[in-house]
């Protein structure tokens, strides 16, 4: 039960530390994720119309 004593206190610390870092991490991968598929696609687009000529 000693360890379970700090719990509280350790949620208060991590929960604004976590949505912080959600706030920043979130955007930044659907933008990086949006680039990737952006580019996949652009790549298949090429390859297709190679594929026809």
């Amino acid at each position: 039960m000693e360890r379970l004593a700090g719990r509280p206190l350790q949620f208060v610390i991590a929960w604004p530390i976590a949505l912080g870092l959600t706030m920043v991490a979130w955007p930044a991968a659907m933008k990086l994720a949006g680039l990737t598929l952006a580019a996949t696609a652009a790549t298949a687009a090429t390859a297709a119309k190679k594929a026809e000529a």
